[in-house]
């Protein structure tokens, strides 16, 4: 699973660990196999092992799993799982973005203490759930036994494995259960979002990862209910406190807590890691820095460009590869979501000039690897705002035009984006108004994820586009006939009241850096203003990311 061979000797230490802790949880009873012909009318499932070294060459960290080879193919339509046993919700980002946010505007629990963020991991959480159907799997070879009469044996399973189409929708019901028994109310709009009304303590569960942001008292209650029913660790509570950790890692992040312009502020950096096997994977270790991600190009140029050679099919996949890796970063960095997004429309043929633009980006994330968001110190903002804007027909070949948008708490960005429009617009008024319909649906999303984490803020998207605002401000076409009637909707919600649109200067818009090519200065602008920072050295604790 590591992509190179691991030693037998260590995988064989691994798999034993993971047969003891199958038997201490008791995951499975032994039973004849012909019980499970005689029950489910099915052989039972087979089962595999799935071994890698989470570590590297220096700090090798051996981890093997047993996994249920349950899939959803090998099932004839009857034996198909309702969609309600198989989904299983996980938090967006900016629930992480927001925790971190509320912990610099907030700073203090109803408790009048500091607040601080906890992280813990639940240990095997898939082991602690009571299957919903009965199912037979194959025994491993470490486990395999005969009954007296010389039948070989199977496995009933007794509590939830790896690999079970439904083990994640049966573990957030479990852990679900445990936080709702004290009194910490679910989400409405995520069920991986928890809230406790009496002390504030709020809760994001990834996975199984629980990031939580309280005082000491709240975190030490969670702490409590978590090992009252969970093997775990405890990863770090984050906070300025003596004895509180400075920083911790959360989904390959670094969050780390500081100082900033002289405020208090918490910093939360993406995984230097992939920068750096960017620019190693495009050769770029001896090349020269740019200062822009991508650069803007006439109608000519793009014209010509849409005629370039197709890669080869071994640099068609590396470039595939690294534009991968680089959506996944650009979504903790704003200044590379526009090339990206340009890069991607490139993944099914990749082209020469794609490829030179692909080598161009990795150039600038070589002058600025290192990149952090901060939330400092703030008063509690009175709206949640998202600016949005857009760059009509900017594509000469398909004439598609490109939303861009930063959701805004306060002064921290929470939310960005940059699309391409699904829906080729004839004006300009009418690329800003479906940009207006992407800012509205996310406003309504963040305003709804404030809710459930106790916080209840007017929703309000601001464009610098006076034709969108009246196109928005009315009920029905108008002279736009053509607009298809499923954006219409927002006309509704801004007449209901349901969220606000107004009018914010161009200078202002921190979303037009998003909606095309700009140069260094303005692009490095617009991400202070947004809440970023270019660092000149790599972090600590990115340094023992990297050890880790």
């Amino acid at each position: 699973m590591n992509g190179g061979w691991l030693a037998p000797e260590k995988v064989r230490e691994a798999r034993k660990l993971e047969m003891e802790y199958l038997k201490k949880q008791a995951v499975y009873e032994k039973r004849p196999t012909s019980e499970a012909f005689k029950v489910t009318g099915r052989k039972p499932i087979p089962v595999r092992w799935l071994d890698t070294d989470k570590g590297d060459p220096t700090k090798p960290n051996f981890r093997s799993r047993l996994v249920v080879k349950d899939i959803k193919a090998a099932k004839s339509e009857s034996e198909q799982l309702p969609q309600n046993l198989l989904f299983s919700s996980t938090p967006p980002l900016e629930s992480m973005r927001l925790l971190c946010s509320l912990m610099s505007t907030q700073k203090l629990s109803k408790r009048g203490q500091k607040l601080k963020l906890g992280l813990w991991d639940i240990s095997r959480a898939h082991f602690y759930g009571i299957p919903k159907r009965t199912i037979y799997i194959e025994l491993p070879d470490e486990d395999a036994s005969y009954t007296e009469s010389g039948e070989k044996e199977c496995g009933l399973l007794m509590k939830s494995m790896y690999g079970t189409q439904d083990a994640p929708n049966i573990w957030q019901s479990h852990y679900t259960g445990l936080l709702e028994s004290a009194n910490i109310k679910r989400g409405r709009s995520n069920a991986s979002v928890f809230y406790r009304e009496s002390d504030g303590t709020r809760i994001v569960v990834h996975g199984d990862d629980f990031l939580v942001l309280s005082d000491s008292q709240g975190l030490q209650e969670i702490d409590d209910l978590l090992r009252s029913a969970y093997e775990l660790k405890r990863l770090g509570t984050l906070g300025f406190e003596e004895g509180d950790d400075r920083e911790i890692h959360f989904l390959n992040r670094l969050i780390r807590v500081g100082k900033h312009n002289g405020r208090q502020a918490v910093f939360l950096e993406p995984d230097r890691r992939h920068v750096d096997l960017l620019i190693r994977e495009l050769g770029l270790e001896t090349a020269k820095g740019v200062d822009t991600p991508d650069v803007k190009k006439s109608v000519d140029q793009q014209m010509l460009e849409s005629k370039s050679p197709i890669l080869g099919k071994d640099l068609a996949k590396t470039y595939r590869s690294c534009v991968m890796r680089a959506a996944y970063l650009s979504q903790d960095r704003p200044d590379i979501s526009h090339t990206v997004k340009d890069l991607a429309r490139g993944m099914v043929n990749p082209t020469e000039a794609k490829w030179s633009d692909l080598k161009r980006l990795g150039r600038f994330l070589k002058k600025y690897p290192d990149f952090t968001q901060i939330f400092a110190e703030q008063r509690m903002p009175s709206s949640i705002r998202v600016q949005v804007d857009s760059d009509h027909a900017g594509c000469a070949v398909t004439r598609r035009s490109t939303t861009g948008m930063i959701a805004l708490f306060g002064a921290h960005t929470l939310k960005h984006a940059s699309n391409v429009q699904s829906t080729i617009s004839l004006s300009t008024g009418e690329s800003e108004y479906y940009a207006l319909v992407k800012g509205g649906s996310t406003a309504l999303g963040i305003q709804s994820l404030l809710q459930d984490l106790g916080l209840d803020l007017p929703a309000v998207v601001e464009s610098d586009s006076n034709s969108a605002k009246g196109t928005v401000s009315r009920i029905g076409l108008g002279k736009a006939r053509h607009i298809q009637t499923r954006y219409l909707w927002l006309q509704e919600r801004v007449a209901m009241n349901h969220l606000k649109v107004v009018h914010v200067p161009g200078k202002s818009n921190r979303a037009d850096a998003l909606t095309k090519s700009v140069p260094g200065v303005q692009m490095r602008n617009t991400m202070e203003r947004s809440g970023y920072l270019y660092l000149t050295e790599r972090s600590k604790g990115q340094m023992k990311l990297l050890d880790s």
